[in-house]
């Protein structure tokens, strides 16, 4: 199944953390984007998700964690 996203929409944002309870996105998407959190070996995590602003995200972890947080 592919993924459309509408020309009004923005791509998809990556962003890598390393080692981390908590990791800080300043996004700039003007909307509470969907989070996902995939780690370092390919497993799908759980993450405590608070949008602060429709600006920025902060993702906190029980443990340190390393990965990859997906924004769309």
């Amino acid at each position: 199944m592919a993924l459309y996203f509408s020309p009004s929409s923005s791509r998809p944002q990556l962003h890598a953390f390393s080692n981390s309870t908590q990791v800080l996105i300043n996004h700039n998407l003007g909307y509470k984007p969907m989070v996902q959190i995939i780690l370092t070996d390919g497993t799908i995590a759980e993450g405590e998700v608070t949008h602060t602003s429709l600006f920025q995200v902060v993702i906190s972890f029980q443990i340190s964690l390393s990965g990859e947080i997906i924004l769309r």
